[in-house]
């Protein structure tokens, strides 16, 4: 039942990713990822992943703090940046299982500075490395669904890039 159960979970988190990146403003994009991070983590949790849970709620916390600072209009200092950094770092070194485990925390990391900051181009690009960087990680550890997801984030990220970014610059030529 908690296997089902994960499965769906799965399914709306990935919804979730592929409207994510459709978003012009930063509030949306987090909003949606707070949702989408919330399915992971129990996605995870029903399945026994603990590491891939409590990377999620890592995210969770930090969607969710910078969503309040993005409300108040404020930027959240460095300190909340480093903050969360040290836990991504932390908990990579205590899940660490070998060279592979690097590249989720690499995609984490990047993606806790990038939406730091304002500038959504900045985080749609990031957002298709950390993509290119999930598969080559699912590829080592034999997550074929998860390729496919990533691929699919991937391609909705690039139109995202095209529509808001690429699109945008052209017309102002």
């Amino acid at each position: 039942m908690f296997f089902i159960l994960a499965q769906i979970l799965a399914v709306i988190a990935f919804i979730l990713d592929i409207i994510c990146m459709q978003f012009k403003k930063k509030s949306g994009i987090l909003v949606i990822g707070i949702i989408s991070n919330t399915m992971y983590a129990l996605e995870y949790t029903f399945l026994g992943a603990w590491t891939g849970a409590i990377s999620f709620v890592i995210g969770i916390i930090r969607n969710i703090t910078y969503f309040i600072y993005e409300k108040k209009k404020y930027k959240p200092n460095i300190i909340v940046l480093i903050i969360f950094v040290f836990l991504i770092v932390g908990a990579g070194i205590y899940t660490w299982k070998d060279i592979t485990s690097l590249l989720p925390v690499i995609a984490l990391v990047l993606w806790t500075i990038v939406s730091w900051q304002s500038n959504t181009k900045w985080m749609r690009l990031a957002e298709a490395f950390i993509c290119i960087m999930w598969i080559i990680y699912d590829l080592f550890v034999g997550a074929y669904a998860g390729i496919i997801t990533e691929f699919i984030i991937l391609c909705s990220t690039t139109i995202g890039i095209f529509r808001y970014d690429i699109k945008k610059k052209e017309e102002k030529i």
